[in-house]
């Protein structure tokens, strides 16, 4: 049995569980944070100078976080 064949089978299938995992990971914390975003720019007031670049920032993140889907 060709040993070094399996472990390098081996590692390549866990590095590929762990990108992943990693993206899954990346993915969840752009969620919270756009949820974060949009919860704070629902206290802001309308007349606030930060509301449309708090705005802006959100709906890119969101765009970001659904072309990895």
């Amino acid at each position: 049995m060709d040993w070094k064949a399996i472990a390098t089978v081996a590692v390549g299938v866990i590095g590929l569980i762990g990108v992943m995992a990693q993206r899954r990971y990346n993915r969840a914390q752009g969620r919270d944070r756009a949820k974060a975003d949009l919860d704070r720019l629902a206290l802001l007031p309308e007349d606030s100078s930060v509301r449309e670049e708090l705005r802006n920032h959100t709906d890119e993140t969101i765009r970001h976080i659904t072309r990895d889907l």
